[in-house]
């Protein structure tokens, strides 16, 4: 009786060895950069939330993390933050690189073309901010309300076009967006 006690306990032992050993066998949320370990984690959040299932938020994540690391490195300031948070904001010509960058690790790892960009509250005020200096750039006419235009642009885009289209290099030139656009303008004329 005492052996089969024995074998029941080692069989058991041996068990929560092997769940326990398949547990930590999953991927590590973290990535090395020449030295220096980053997580994962809050890319891989910003990204679904971003894009969804429309690409794959881990490769994204590794080619971003490396991207950001060789824009900075040289940079003792962001260097000592990255070791400290990963990838943080930049500032001017350095962000407009970063934002580049993440665009293009989204592209480069995109597995689901089909999936419609869905904007955040959050992320509907960034993409706001971002598109009003583009309306304003160009925007020559006195009596068109560039706020009003983005507020319509936005709720028009919204759930309406890919993340694929979205990610195009100049997505004010996407025929969709075009159109929107034109009717955005002619519904917000002061």
């Amino acid at each position: 009786m005492t052996n089969k006690i024995t074998i029941f306990l080692l069989g058991a032992l041996a068990f929560v060895w092997a769940l326990k050993n398949m547990s930590e066998k999953e991927p590590v949320n973290e990535i090395i950069i020449d030295g220096v370990p980053v997580s994962k984690g809050p890319c891989i959040s910003a990204t679904n939330e971003l894009y969804g299932r429309s690409v794959d938020s881990l490769k994204v994540c590794d080619c971003m993390i490396a991207k950001f690391y060789e824009l900075i490195k040289d940079d003792s300031l962001h260097l000592q933050l990255f070791k400290e948070k990963g990838i943080h904001q930049l500032e001017g010509a350095a962000n407009d690189s970063l934002i580049l960058l993440y665009r293009n690790c989204a592209l480069e790892n995109l597995i689901d073309t089909t999936v419609k960009l869905h904007l955040s509250h959050e992320l509907r005020i960034k993409f706001k901010q971002k598109l009003q200096e583009k309306f304003d750039s160009f925007t020559p006419r006195k009596n068109l309300n560039t706020e009003s235009l983005c507020d319509c642009v936005i709720d028009s885009l919204n759930d309406n076009i890919t993340v694929k289209e979205y990610l195009a290099d100049d997505y004010l030139e996407i025929d969709k967006v075009k159109i929107i656009v034109n009717a955005c303008a002619a519904k917000t004329m002061k």
